[in-house]
């Protein structure tokens, strides 16, 4: 099983849904990778749902790359991404993110935490018609 999957099929909301893996650092890149490709083979922009519903806990070094891979691209994110959401029915995954997201905000003009697919598809919407 992929670290994660990418669905358009929604465009212009777009659903990447992280499986519940034991990601390695190469698998989680192979993502980077193909999420990068995907946002610049964009004419429109979007809003991205991460699904985290499903994640197991990633190494601090996927973390700390994937950090880096948004800060590296985080131009290139704002130029196509109208929204970002995460999605986690944990409590205290939705702290840590949100704690997060005070200090170092996702690359895009509005992004939200929030605790099901479904609430995050219509808070995508509701960006996108602005």
């Amino acid at each position: 099983m992929r670290f994660a999957e990418i669905d358009s099929t929604h465009f212009p909301v777009v659903i990447v849904s992280i499986n519940p893996v034991n990601a390695t650092l190469a698998e989680a890149s192979v993502h980077m990778a193909e999420a990068l490709q995907f946002v610049r083979s964009q004419t429109n922009k979007f809003v991205a749902v991460y699904d985290l519903t499903h994640i197991r806990m990633v190494s601090k070094e996927i973390n700390l790359q994937f950090g880096k891979w948004m800060e590296i691209h985080q131009d290139e994110f704002r130029k196509h991404l109208t929204g970002i959401a995460y999605v986690s029915p944990s409590m205290i995954t939705s702290v840590i993110l949100k704690t997060i997201f005070m200090i170092a905000p996702p690359p895009a003009p509005h992004h939200a935490v929030l605790g099901n697919l479904p609430q995050a598809i219509n808070w995508a919407h509701t960006v996108l018609e602005g």
